[in-house]
């Protein structure tokens, strides 16, 4: 039985950091851990969670880094320096291989590879999916270059590649295809679909529907899961080789167009006279402007704690290495709500 694995790698910025991821990955905060409704953390089973690097305590693992620093010269660092690199490996609620040498081939992979210290490395069997979180510190020859380490797309997919040519393969794993993007056209399907929705059931004017669907032109999927409808279907392209091997009805004999044989000349119908109704004739639909504000992503310089939860392998896009993540279900009268309630906290 083969199944998905799959390696998320985050830069993680801030003083604090360090401690603060290591306070979440050696379970040391108390409110994450079964006390609300939102926790993913299983008490009764936070002793089968196994630290295969590093220190046993946060503080620990911060000093350690803060020494490897000192040692090797570095003094100061900007406010939006990358500090650790976090590395996720996870494997699926279901799966029947041995964990531990996994997790630990899979450190041990990460430490060849990018040739930095690892200051923590702890495996998480409390969770709904077992997963091993791994802190590098990004120091290489005196200086700190976490962004250069990760690099762009280009380098994330060639760490993909490596990861499962060294590890995944010797566990029979298989990699999960990336999340492919809608066409501009799809795109704007969808935004009709949802726009009609909410025009029928919001209970809003048509153009304040209007505004709160375009604002979600680039990513129109997770609105359409909110609101409880399907994503429009992308049209296969027909090749030409399908078009020329396409089945078509048998050309008639010449001379055999009509039903009469030749000689025998067809009847002839006396025309009708054209009437004025308006009954046949295509209403053009309106245009409606698919032009949109350009909007600014801003980038987020504070971490926060992802939950490791169980995502559907088929949000994975391993070319970022994060999931997308859709939202739950919900009417599309909640829908509306939560994005007016959204819309009206930005004025």
């Amino acid at each position: 039985m083969t199944h998905t694995h799959f390696l998320r790698i985050k830069k993680l910025t801030g003083k604090e950091i360090i401690q603060a991821a290591a306070k979440h990955n050696l379970r040391e905060i108390a409110a994450e851990i079964g006390v609300s409704a939102d926790s993913h953390i299983d008490p009764q089973r936070v002793g089968l969670n196994v630290a295969l690097r590093g220190s046993a305590t946060a503080a620990d693992v911060a000093k350690t880094a803060q020494a490897l620093m000192d040692n090797a010269g570095v003094k100061f660092l900007r406010k939006d320096a990358v500090r650790a690199l976090e590395i996720i490996f996870s494997l699926p609620p279901e799966t029947t291989i041995a964990t531990e040498p996994f997790f630990t081939d899979a450190v041990q992979w990460a430490e060849r590879y990018f040739s930095i210290p690892i200051i923590s490395a702890v495996i998480h069997h409390d969770e709904a999916a077992p997963h091993c979180h791994v802190l590098l510190l990004p120091l290489v020859d005196g200086r700190m270059l976490g962004s250069d380490l990760v690099g762009g797309k280009a380098k994330l997919k060639a760490m993909q590649d490596d990861f499962h040519e060294q590890v995944g393969t010797r566990y029979g794993l298989t990699r999960q295809a990336p999340h492919k993007r809608a066409s501009a056209a799809l795109r704007r399907q969808a935004i009709e679909l949802a726009f009609n929705t909410l025009d029928a059931n919001s209970g809003l004017q048509s153009k304040i529907n209007r505004v709160l669907v375009e604002a979600h032109l680039n990513n129109p999927e997770p609105l359409l899961l909110a609101l409880g409808l399907a994503m429009p279907k992308q049209k296969v392209r027909e090749t030409f080789a399908g078009i020329m091997t396409r089945p078509t009805k048998p050309e008639k004999p010449i001379g055999f167009v009509h039903k009469k044989p030749i000689g025998f000349a067809a009847a002839t119908k006396p025309k009708k006279e054209q009437t004025l109704c308006s009954v046949g004739f295509g209403i053009s639909p309106p245009v409606i402007s698919t032009e949109i504000p350009q909007q600014t992503e801003e980038i987020a310089t504070k971490y926060s704690r992802q939950h490791d939860t169980d995502n559907a392998a088929s949000y994975w896009n391993e070319t970022t290495g994060e999931f997308i993540k859709p939202p739950a279900r919900t009417s599309a009268k909640q829908a509306v709500a939560a994005m007016v309630k959204a819309a009206l906290q930005l004025h």
